[in-house]
């Protein structure tokens, strides 16, 4: 018998109000039903926002695919103004290099066991 371990990541970051805002923004006119879903009743910016703390910021533990869901999402910034746009840029690109590191880290976390 073969049994595989993996390791999935989960990522760990703070962000600001305005930062999650965007994200709900821009999630809730989104041409994807999964990404519009993100923002409503149950999708996980909905629970973000509900832990946000007294000074704006919320302390989030995501999936990769959270994650990228927030990347796609990102991509519709650019039929919003540009603060959103700069903000949508600069927050993908830090999720992009989250991904990389992410990518190079993971092909170490597969085991295989034999019994």
């Amino acid at each position: 018998m073969r049994i595989e371990i993996i390791g999935r990541p989960e990522f760990h970051f703070v962000l600001v109000a305005g930062d999650l805002a965007m994200l709900i923004e821009l999630s809730a006119h989104h041409y994807d039903g999964w990404c519009r879903s993100a923002s409503k009743h149950g999708g996980f910016l909905y629970g973000w926002e509900n832990c946000l703390d007294g000074t704006g910021r919320v302390e989030v533990t995501a999936s990769w695919r959270e994650v990228d869901t927030c990347c796609k999402i990102m991509e519709s910034a650019c039929w919003f103004d540009k603060d959103t746009q700069t903000r949508a840029i600069f927050l993908s690109g830090a999720f992009r290099k989250a991904f990389y590191a992410a990518n190079g880290a993971s092909a170490r976390w597969k085991v295989e066991v034999f019994a």
